[in-house]
This record gives structure tokens, C-alpha cells and sequence, in this order.
């Protein structure tokens, strides 16, 4: 790692302070050389923490003093830890309470005991890394608490912190090589001189030489015909830009042959052929002769005089690409289903390129795992005023330039139904391989709808429902395939049940209950939520944490033990919960269900299109959850009661997760990878 210079004269200062605090460690100096020392710079010999406890606190060795006593009088608190002798854990503990009171914290440490879970603590938000060096035996790290705007703080610490234990890693492994090869080398040589064979290893030379004249030979080849196909991709989209040219009646050609056949037909037109023939001229000059003349109302007219602008090229990264398009406005479901699959397709084929076009206004999600993005906000957010068919006409445009850059082979949609722009793209666009993910359990009159945009699509995906049976191996040709439930995240990526108390600060004596209802008012006691914390504040063994959206309104909640957890997802957290109470959203549901969560469901009975009491049920015929329906106060309380009791909760985890065995991203994904290798 490169070592970073100090950036001004009070970092020399500290740094001299810690090199004066080893030889202090190391008993050379004493005591009283410490405080003096530190009193000069003005470090309280408070704010020294080595051997991973506070140690004497002041020339009268005052023990045990509150860390809320140092304010004022010192700034800065120093971490140094020995390993042999310290709980890092016990360190961890002090060193959240002295966050409180200093402004700067430095941490001295052997790299080989860099601790894993620093950055899960409240301080690493506010304290700001501003110097750091490692020489892959000693950290050197520095914290300076900052003030005002504190976004941005924890992912860039991330950033560093990862660099750092990616830089010790990297060290560690280099060294391990070292060694493995070294070993190699000799037991190698040791049996080449016993055996008397250096002849061997010179041919194996020459051979392994050739080999790689042949990989680099083929690598040539490979990347000429990937420039020649992209070539003729480009010549065939410009083939078809001119085929569609022609079709809508724009090309002057054929507007003059059209001309003078109608003169020949008429004797009038004869006459204004001059006068038609010079308009045809000057609207080719402009370029206004390009513009679609499809006759629609006088807006449309007014449009029509911009030019279009010039085709742009295809941008050749050499991977092959797939266009995953959600249609969320309000909510995240369709985008989660499909930054799933996403994930798994890149997990299962890394040489994909992978796009998202989406109406979610969770843009972050799609850009924070890696996958490139194009937004149009949802037709809800633009002016009433706004038609359908305007709004269409946006998404059929960026659509359009999307697939054009990209050349996407397959397009992925998951929404309730296809909207026409999207249709209309498309259509234009041949050898595409289309695919629908479109989950199931819709309420009865919805289906036939639904049917009817099939036939715009070669594949759908039916992401099932829990409890439902296994669906056999589908056939080659078969166009509706049915999956397990779609889930984003996999069981090993959770959190452990500690480490959620720990971030919490949550007491074992304590239940965890999540609360994810929606929007309203727990202050409210003729509301649902509002009823069901009344419920939950007769025992005084929970922990109450209520989910929000992080594209929703921030609920305004100051109660003492009831905290609000805004985060994506939530469910890394599942571990951590003795109770669910939510709605039977299709991927909340199959989340705590998959994960083994004991849940009280309370179904939205107001959906369009989703019918979540049918799902709900699944789980309540299950055993693995209690399903209440329009509950008041006293339903809350039995039901609280009964799925907290231990044997109860027990029986309830077990039912659970015996609904849902496998994970259907990675179906889907593996579909999808199929249909391209066969269609390649």
C-alpha cells in the first residue's frame, strides 16, 4: 500500500505521540515521561486505551472513572491493543463509549487481528478515516469526527477498510506463494538431479512455450471474429432502420414516385406536381422528410418537424448482453425479483453484461451491484396531464436507444402486465430472445387479461407460491415454466442471531419482533399498527422494530424500545427475529418463510391483482404462521402470546422453512443462460 504523507503539522504530533507511547509500552521511559509528554501536546493521559482496557487514568492511578468525565480535557482517544493479552471485544465496548465525548480516535493494531466488524458500529457513520497505513504487521488507522452532512461517511470507511484488509490479505497470500513455490522448486530439482532428466524439463519448456504461441494464435482469431460480428450486427440494425424507413413512406424516393403516379392519375395533380416535387426537395434538405407521418392530432404535427436524430453505434464490449426491465411505482417488488436473478445470471455466466431499464425510483440498488442502469420515473410521478400514450412513446424511445447500444440477446420483463411501449420495442427487434417473469397467485378475473400478452413473449417464468410441489424438468420447447419462489438474498449472506442483537444493542432476555404493515400512525390506537404496538407493549420481554421502505416517507417514531429499520434488504437481518408481523407481499412473504421466521400475517385484502389472503393461508394451513384477518386488540395479544411461546415458535420455524426448498433465481437464471446458448 502506498504510504500516505502526513497532511499537516498536528498528524506529526500525534504520530510522535505514538511512537513515545510504544517506547512507554515497552518500559523504557515509565510513567512519569507519559504524562508529561501527552500533557504537552495536549493529550490527557485519559485518552490512552492499550492492552484493550483503559489503564491508570491520571498520576493518582484513578480506576473505573466514566469516559463522560474526559470531556473537555482531552480530544483524542489512542487504541493500542496486544493481542495475548486483551479481549478486542471488551476494547470494541470502551472504545464505543469514548466516541462520545472525543473528537479524534486513533487505532494502533497487528494486522493479523484487524477486527471484522468494526464497521457495523454507530461511530463508524460519524468518524471520518483521514489517515491510514499498514506495513502488513501494524494498522495505523485515524478517525476524526465530523459534524453537519454525514452521507457518504460509512461507504467511504467501507472502501478504506476493505482496501486494508485486501492490502494484509494480499500480503498474507504473496508470502504463502513464496513459500509453496520455493518448496516446489526444490523438491523439483531435488528429483530432476536423482533422476538425471534435465532433458525433460527443457522439452516440457519448449512445449508449454509453443502451447502458449497457439492460445495466443486462437486468442486473435477469436477477438477478428468478435470485430466482424459486431460489424455485421451494425450493418444489420442499419439494414433494418432503412427497411423501417422505407415502410413508413418517408424516403424521397418514394415520395416522388408516389407523386408522379397520382399526377399520371390526374389531371390537377399534374398541374401541382412542380409545386409538390419542390416541397419534396426542400423537406429532404432540412431533414424533415425523416420524421415518422404517421396522421394523428395537431400536437403530434407540431413534433413532427423535429428531425431524428443520427443511429448511434453499438457499443462493443465483446460480452453478450441482457436487458432486465422492472416495472415498479410505488413499491420494489418487480425490481428485487429481478436484481435476484440478475445476480444469480453474473454468478453463473461472469462474462454477461448485464442492463437494467426501470420505472423504480430505487435506481441505487441496481448501480450498488455493479449492473449499469436507465431510468424513466413512473407514469404516476409525471403530470396528471400526461397520457398514456405520451408516456409510452418515452419508454418505446429509450428502450429503442438502449437496445440499439447494447444488442442485448435476451430482454428481461417482470411486471403485472406489459406495457406497449415496452411491446412495441420489441416487436421492432428480431432475434431477440423475449422472457416474462410473472409471478402467479393473481385474484380470479385477472388471468384471461394477462393471457392475452403472452404471445408477445418466447418464454414465461412463473415464479411459484410456497408449499406448492416441485414442477418436473420442463421440455426444450415448452414456453410456461413454472419455479420455486424468487429470493434475493441466500441464507449464508444473513447476519447470525448475535451479531443483529449486537448492532442493536439488544439484551438476550429480549424477543425481537418485526413490524412491516405499511404506512400508519402507532400513535393512533384505532389503527392496525397502532393496536398491534399497544398489544405488544403488555409484555415487557420485546423488542419492537418496524420495517419502512427506503423510497417511502420516514416514519416519525420516538417511542422508547421501538426502533425503525430503513435498509435494503431487510431480510440480512432475519436471523435476528423471534416474531413477524406483515403483510403477504409476494417477497416478504417467501422471505421469512425461506429463511424460518415465526410470522403473524395480516393480508392486504386491497391489492389489484394479488391475493395475498390465498397466500397468507398457505402458511396458516402450514402451521407455520397465524393468519388474522380485520384483527382488533385482543386477536393481537393471543396471537402475539401463542407464536412466542417457546415450543410454539419452535414448531412454527421448522413449518416454515419445509414450505420453500430452493431458491427459483437460480432456476430462472439457468433458463435464461439455456435459452441463449441454444438460440446462440
Amino acid at each position: 500500500m502506498q504510504k500516505l504523507s502526513l497532511s499537516n503539522h498536528k498528524q506529526q504530533e500525534l504520530i510522535e505521540s505514538l511512537e513515545l507511547f510504544e517506547s512507554w509500552l515497552e518500559g523504557r521511559e515509565g510513567k512519569e515521561m507519559r504524562t508529561s509528554v501527552l500533557k504537552d501536546r495536549g493529550l490527557s493521559p485519559y485518552a490512552i486505551a492499550p492492552l484493550g482496557r483503559l489503564i491508570e487514568k491520571s498520576e493518582n492511578d484513578i480506576q473505573g472513572e466514566d469516559p463522560s468525565s474526559i470531556h473537555g480535557q482531552s480530544k483524542v482517544v489512542i487504541v493500542s491493543v496486544d493481542p495475548e493479552h486483551a479481549s478486542f471485544q471488551e476494547m470494541i465496548e470502551q472504545v464505543e463509549e469514548y466516541s462520545r465525548v472525543v473528537e479524534e480516535m486513533v487505532f494502533f493494531l497487528p494486522s493479523y487481528h484487524l477486527p471484522s466488524h468494526l464497521q457495523n458500529r454507530p461511530w463508524f457513520s460519524n468518524f471520518k478515516i483521514i489517515d491510514y497505513r499498514t506495513d502488513q504487521e501494524q494498522v495505523f488507522v485515524r478517525f476524526e469526527k465530523q459534524e453537519g452532512d454525514l452521507s457518504g461517511i460509512k461507504e467511504s470507511n467501507l472502501q478504506i477498510w476493505l482496501h486494508l484488509v485486501e492490502t494484509i490479505l494480499e500480503g498474507a497470500l504473496r508470502k504463502q506463494d513464496s513459500v509453496s513455490v520455493a518448496q516446489s522448486m526444490d523438491e523439483s530439482l531435488d528429483t530432476l538431479l536423482e533422476k538425471e532428466n534435465f532433458k525433460k524439463l527443457v522439452e516440457y519448456r519448449f512445449e508449454l512455450q509453443e502451447q502458449k504461441g497457439v492460445i495466443q494464435s486462437l486468442n486473435k482469431k477469436i477477438k477478428k471474429l468478435n470485430t466482424q460480428n459486431a460489424a455485421l450486427q451494425k450493418r444489420s440494425n442499419d439494414l433494418k432502420k432503412r427497411i423501417s424507413h422505407f415502410q413508413n413512406d418517408n424516403s424521397a424516393r418514394y415520395l416522388i414516385g408516389s407523386a408522379f403516379i397520382e399526377a399520371m392519375k390526374s389531371p390537377v395533380k399534374m398541374i401541382m406536381l412542380p409545386k409538390r416535387l419542390f416541397g419534396i426537395y426542400r423537406r429532404a434538405k432540412s431533414g424533415s422528410l425523416y420524421v415518422n407521418r404517421t396522421k394523428t392530432s395537431k400536437s403530434d404535427k407540431v413534433a413532427s418537424s423535429t428531425p431524428v436524430p443520427a443511429q448511434m453505434s453499438p457499443i462493443d464490449t465483446g460480452k453478450e448482453a441482457i436487458l432486465f426491465v422492472p416495472t415498479n411505482g410505488a413499491g420494489l417488488g418487480h425490481l428485487t425479483r429481478l436484481l435476484a436473478i440478475a445476480r444469480r445470471v453474473k454468478k453463473q455466466d461472469p462474462d454477461k453484461e448485464i442492463i437494467f431499464h426501470t420505472t423504480s425510483s430505487a435506481m441505487h440498488l441496481i448501480l450498488q451491484e455493479g449492473f449499469l442502469g436507465y431510468h424513466l420515473p413512473s407514469k404516476m410521478l409525471f403530470p396528471e396531464e400526461t397520457t398514456a400514450r405520451q408516456w409510452n412513446t418515452l419508454l418505446q424511445d429509450q428502450l429503442d436507444q438502449a437496445i440499439d447500444l447494447h444488442m442485448p440477446k435476451t430482454i428481461v420483463f417482470d411486471g403485472a402486465y406489459p406495457y406497449a411501449g415496452l411491446v412495441s420495442s420489441m416487436d421492432k427487434t428480431d432475434g431477440m430472445d423475449k422472457v416474462w417473469v410473472r409471478r402467479g397467485q393473481h385474484k380470479d378475473g385477472i388471468t384471461d387479461r394477462i393471457k392475452e400478452r403472452e404471445d408477445n413473449f418466447d418464454r414465461i417464468m412463473v415464479p411459484g407460491e410456497a408449499g406448492k410441489e416441485a414442477a418436473e424438468e420442463p421440455a426444450a420447447d415448452q414456453k410456461i415454466i413454472d419455479c420455486e419462489p424468487v429470493i434475493y438474498m441466500d441464507k449464508d449472506e444473513l447476519y447470525d442471531r448475535k451479531t443483529v442483537r449486537q448492532l442493536w444493542n439488544v439484551s438476550d432476555d429480549k424477543k425481537i419482533v418485526y413490524i412491516q404493515l405499511g404506512a400508519g400512525n402507532i400513535n393512533d390506537i384505532d389503527s392496525t399498527i397502532g393496536r398491534l404496538v399497544s398489544a405488544l407493549k403488555e409484555r415487557d420481554d420485546v423488542f419492537i422494530v418496524i420495517g419502512e421502505s427506503i423510497i417511502g416517507k420516514r416514519l416519525n417514531i420516538t417511542e422508547e424500545g421501538v426502533m425503525t429499520l430503513r435498509d435494503y434488504p431487510n431480510s440480512m437481518y432475519f436471523n435476528g427475529f423471534d416474531l413477524a408481523i406483515t403483510a403477504t407481499g409476494y417477497n416478504t412473504f417467501h422471505e421469512l418463510m425461506y429463511f424460518g421466521v415465526p410470522s403473524i400475517f395480516v393480508p392486504n385484502e386491497n391489492t389489484k391483482t394479488d391475493d395475498q389472503v390465498a397466500r397468507a393461508n398457505i402458511a396458516g394451513d402450514a402451521g407455520a404462521a397465524v393468519v388474522l384477518r380485520d384483527p382488533n386488540r385482543d386477536d393481537f395479544v393471543e396471537a402475539i402470546n401463542h407464536v412466542l411461546d417457546e415450543e410454539n415458535n419452535k414448531r412454527m420455524k421448522e413449518a416454515s422453512q419445509s414450505l420453500i426448498t430452493s431458491n427459483g433465481a437460480d432456476q430462472i437464471a439457468r433458463h435464461i443462460l439455456e435459452m441463449s446458448r441454444v438460440n446462440a
